[in-house]
Parts: C-alpha cells; structure tokens; sequence
C-alpha cells in the first residue's frame, strides 16, 4: 500500500517536467504544425539514423518529435536510447522516467518493455565505464549489476520472451536482455545464474564446457558434515566438500531417513554449498488419529497413568528410533501439561519461550500449559499408541482441562505423532478459550537437551502459526552442526580457466 503516494508522486514530478517542456518551447510551438503523420515521419527518422549509428542526428529528430506533441511518449523513449548510446547515463534515466511513470501499463506494454530494456543496457554500459575508472567503489558496481539484471526481469515479466521491438532496431532483443544478465551475474560471482541466462542463448555450451571439454569432475556419495556459522545473531549453514572448485550439486541426501525441505545456494567464492531451511514448520491439512479405545473407531492406545496434577511418567516405547537434535530415541516421557521428552522428567506447569536452558529441556512442546487431568470418567486421560501399519508414534490428551478452567468444563483434546524422518505433528481437535487470562498461553515446539536451540512455534500466542480447533502444524527436524549429509556433485579443477571460457563465450555473443 505505500507504493501508491510514491507511484503518484513520480508521476506528478514527471508531469512538471513535461510542462516545463511544453513552456520552454512556447515561444516556436506557434509555427510548428501538431501533425501525427509529421510525428511519424520524425520518429521514422530518427530511427533509420539510430540504426545507422548517428545518435546525435537520431536525438534531433526525436527532439523535433517531442516539440510536436510534449507528451508524446515514444519520442522520449527514442530519446533514451540516444542517451545510452552516448553514454549520458543520467539523460537516459530521465528520458525513461517518463515512460515507467506515465505508460500505460495494459495498452502500451510494449512501449514499457522498451524502456526497462533500454535501462537494463544503461546499468551494464555504466557499470562498464565505471569499473575502467579508477577508484571505482564496488559497491556501487554490483548494485550497477543487479540493477540492470531488475531491469532485465521486468522486461520479461511484461512480454515474457517475446521482446523484439518491431517499429524499431535497438540492436537486440530478448537474447541480448540474457546476456546482459549473464554478464551482470558473473560480474556478483553468481556463475551458476549467469550459466542459466547463457544457456537461453547458447543451449548445450555448459554442458559441452564441463564434460566434453574436460572441465568438469563428477564425485559421487561423499559424506559432508554440515557446518554453522552465526555472526550477528544470525545463523547460516554450509557443506564444504573436499574437492576445490565446487561447480553444482548432483544430489544432497540427509542422514538416515530424516527428511527437510532444504535448498541449496553454491557460493564459489568460498568453494561451499549454503543450506537453507525453506520451512522448519507449516500448517497442514487437518487430520486425527484417535487413539482413546473408548472413543468411535479408536485405535488401541494404551493409558499413560497420569491422573493428577503436574505429572510426568514413563519413558513409553516410540517403536522406532526417532532423531532429535543429533541424538536417536526409543522411548518418551510424556507430562501431563501437555509435552513429551526425552529423558528430562520435569512436570513444569509453567510454560516458557524456548530455546530456554530451564528445564523442561529435550522436549517437543505439543501444548504446553498448566493442566489438571479431571477424575470424572471420559475426562482427562493422555494415551500413546505406535502405529505399526502408519510408521507413526502417537500421543494424546483428551479432553485434559487448564488448571484455570477445571471447573468450568471446557476441554483440551490435542496430540503429537512422531515420524521415523524425525519430523513430528501437532494435531488440535478441540482448542477452548475458556476464562483463562491471557489466552492463548501455551508453547508449541521442539528444543534441544541444552536449551540452546529449539524451533518455535509458538509462545502465548505470539505465533507465527497459533494452535487451534482443527489445525495441524507440521514441524521439521532442524539443522544442527555435525550432520552428515551424503553429497554427489560437479567440481572444476581449473576452476579460472573455465570462467574464462564462459565469460569468453558471453562476450563473443554481444553484439550490441
């Protein structure tokens, strides 16, 4: 919504320049005929001489355009593109300005395209002149870069692959919008992107490079521990493997069967593989596994014991060995305020933000708040089940009430499945605001043994995902140091040469 003002005052900024045009040529306007054929023929002109190389001539006919009709938006567009040509980078800027900010975005798409295009080839050619210079800042040459690759993408979000200005010759189309962008993406040292855009162009050339040309080496299945690097607060992850030169990954295959949504970023520079986590939890669709006997089509859980107040029994037997944080479990405690662990027996109705080193620790958090188990019959009751047939691990509280609410018969029903891929489930059938003050204020999550990391889902309803009736929250096995990933990939060990080559072969394509 703020983009709205900023849209809006460009385009009134654009207007006054446009009217201190028109009054800058008052005082000729009087003899020149406002004709669109005389327009045409300007444009015409201006660019055959374009096209021909003169840029000054080219300019004056676009000008002599733009005195006919001052909002005339294809004279400044002509305008621009002289300006590149003769390298006033900030002529260019302005020409183009009154295009991005006042064209019609349905029914003068091509017209826009035009224009980012013409920027994305000024960014380039300024960067070019700038890096020759001396002294030339770096910063300001990669945001140069990206610029011009922005510039590029707009292009083809606008007409896709089909840039190719048919009422004129710029000197190139969509190809050349991909090789500026490959040229721009080997200037960041983002090589595998620059491949990409080269491989529009030139299809097979990568390819034939690494393996026919002998460039590139194939390992297969080297274990890889993962890495962590935290500075600032922040934490990233890396795999480096033992070969220089890492080119791309063939395959990434976490330990075990653990199972993570993860994407892989290559940084040459550093010869690593950055991991991200694309999710360490996300809501579900909503599914129940009852496990209370009692209750219609039940499976057969098996009643934990727990009766009372703040309790805290077991370890129960998962029927598998589920990895948690570096380690592997084969049975749970399970307390009766609403969270499992391994091995840690506190019975804490007190729940906390994690990662927290007071204990409870070693903990998956399915519901964690202050609950009193009712002695009624059918009320209060937490089973656990292992289901053979599912590869599942279960636990349930049914119908469990807050200590706040005891009296007032508003219930909990809520449970946690574990999976042999390390992930786990947090299911809740029937969430209750009841009186409680505040509400929610529970802990939903995983944490480690020290209290050091944890995966929050949760805290007093701060989110980002808040429990509900008939939500369903999955959570990840999280990244931890030490993880051995088994890794297949592509490395160069004349990693310069190749550069060389793919820089050669994009320069050898640009002919504008």
């Amino acid at each position: 919504m703020k983009s709205a003002p900023l849209h809006s005052l460009a385009a009134g900024l654009a207007l006054a320049m446009l009217s201190l045009f028109v009054l800058g040529c008052e005082d000729q306007s009087e003899n020149i005929p406002v004709q669109w054929d005389e327009i045409s023929e300007l444009m015409a002109t201006g660019w055959a001489e374009y096209e021909a190389g003169n840029y000054l001539g080219a300019k004056g006919s676009f000008e002599a355009a733009g005195q006919r009709n001052a909002q005339y938006l294809p004279a400044y567009n002509g305008l621009g593109w002289c300006a590149v040509r003769l390298t006033n980078f900030d002529e260019a800027e302005e020409q183009f300005s009154f295009i991005t900010t006042l064209a019609n975005p349905e029914s003068e798409v091509s017209l826009l395209a035009d224009a980012y295009a013409g920027l994305s080839l000024s960014a380039t050619i300024e960067r070019s002149f700038m890096e020759i210079t001396e002294g030339a800042d770096q910063a300001e040459l990669n945001a140069l870069a990206q610029q011009s690759i922005d510039r590029a993408n707009i292009v083809f979000d606008l007409v896709g692959e089909n840039y190719n200005p048919p009422e004129h010759d710029t000197g190139f189309g969509s190809e050349g919008l991909h090789l500026l962008c490959a040229q721009n993406y080997f200037y960041l040292l983002e090589f595998e992107d620059a491949e990409a855009q080269l491989d529009f162009v030139d299809p097979g050339f990568v390819d034939s490079l690494l393996f026919q040309a002998g460039y590139g080496v194939i390992v297969e299945d080297e274990t890889i521990s993962l890495e962590m690097l935290e500075e600032g607060g922040a934490i990233s992850w890396f795999l480096t493997p033992i070969h220089p030169g890492l080119h791309n990954l063939i395959q990434v295959l976490p330990p075990y069967m653990i199972t993570l949504p993860l994407e892989y970023s290559v940084v040459y520079s550093e010869n690593k593989a950055q991991v991200f986590s694309v999710e360490e939890f996300e809501d579900i669709p909503f599914d129940w596994v009852e496990i209370n006997p009692a209750r219609p089509e039940g499976s057969p859980g098996i009643n934990t014991g727990l009766n009372g107040d703040n309790q805290n029994l077991g370890p129960f037997a998962i029927g598998f060995s589920f990895p948690f944080f570096g380690g592997a479990f084969n049975g749970l405690r399970i307390c009766s305020n609403g969270f499992a662990t391994f091995g840690d027996a506190s019975a804490s109705p007190v729940n906390q933000q994690i990662p927290q080193p007071i204990s409870p620790n070693n903990l998956i958090a399915a519901y964690w708040d202050d609950f009193r188990l009712s002695p009624s019959p059918g009320h209060g009751q937490v089973f656990y089940f292992f289901d053979e047939a599912s590869e599942r691990f279960v636990a349930e509280w049914d119908s469990v009430a807050h200590a706040d609410t005891a009296a007032s018969g508003e219930y909990f029903t809520f449970e946690l499945v574990l999976y042999p891929n390390g992930n786990a489930d947090l299911a809740y059938k029937s969430i209750v605001a009841g009186t409680l003050s505040p509400f929610p204020s529970a802990t939903a999550g995983f944490e480690n043994a020290l209290g050091e990391r944890a995966v929050q889902v949760t805290y007093n309803g701060t989110g980002p995902l808040e429990p509900a009736s008939g939500k369903r929250i999955r959570l990840y096995h999280p990244l931890i140091e030490e993880m051995e990933f088994v890794v297949s990939y592509v490395y160069i060990p004349d990693f310069a040469e190749y550069l060389y080559k793919l820089i050669e072969r994009i320069e050898e394509l640009i002919e504008f």
